[in-house]
């Protein structure tokens, strides 16, 4: 593994989006709905609409969704928390046997050498995220590792006041429009990752865009 080169950088800290990311999870964790809820007749076409309209609804939120257009509301809290503990269980074993993003494991031990602070940060529960981290023995390459909630904008916001840094001292590295648009609300820079789920806004993406994490390196030392 090579070493990461020391040179003179403004960046101080480095925030992970996790899914798309540092695991190629995407397609897992939309397939994983669908397993959850296979033995619930009639209930897949429902769940392709409300997954295609991309409304930033978490996992708890659409199960019950779910369960209402069942038409079994007075079931809610037991059913969609039945329905929530599956998807979980399926997400996890599965994303633990996932491929990394390419150059994902050699990016985190190289960042351990530039003295800029690492972490990962996701829209996945924190109490879902940490044994997943775990598995890949990430958690030991990092500063720390954070969930939801509060959401990601929030938890980002708190980081950046907790250490006193000016935003463009903090580079973001996600997969998704979402974090692009909490780096633009936050002044953060920022690197895409692109893969085959993702979508960028054709008239709103990011000027620095990578194939797979084996680019970042030299990006960081960009002003």
């Amino acid at each position: 593994m090579g070493v990461l080169v020391l040179q003179v950088t403004t960046i101080k800290a480095v925030i992970l989006d996790f899914d798309g990311t540092l695991v190629d999870s995407n397609m897992i964790k939309m397939k994983s709905f669908f397993d959850a809820t296979e033995k619930i007749s009639g209930v897949s076409d429902y769940l392709k609409d409300l997954l295609d309209a991309q409304n930033g609804l978490n996992r708890y939120e659409i199960f019950d969704r779910v369960t209402a257009w069942l038409g079994r509301a007075d079931e809610m809290p037991s059913l969609s928390k039945e329905l929530s503990d599956r998807y979980s269980g399926i997400c996890q074993l599965a994303i633990n046997n996932s491929k990394e993003i390419r150059g994902a494991s050699p990016l985190l031990a190289q960042l351990q050498n530039t003295g800029m602070k690492v972490f990962i940060c996701s829209a996945t529960p924190d109490e879902h995220l940490l044994p997943i981290v775990q598995h890949r023995e990430w958690h030991s390459l990092v500063e720390g590792v954070y969930g939801v909630p509060p959401s990601k904008f929030e938890r980002i916001k708190q980081l950046i006041g907790k250490y006193g840094y000016s935003r463009r001292e903090v580079m973001m590295i996600g997969d998704q429009q979402s974090d692009y648009s909490i780096a633009l609300a936050l002044g953060c820079r920022f690197i895409g990752v692109g893969n085959d789920q993702q979508k960028w806004d054709n008239e709103y993406f990011p000027k620095l865009i990578v194939e797979d994490l084996r680019e970042v390196p030299e990006l960081l030392y960009l002003d």
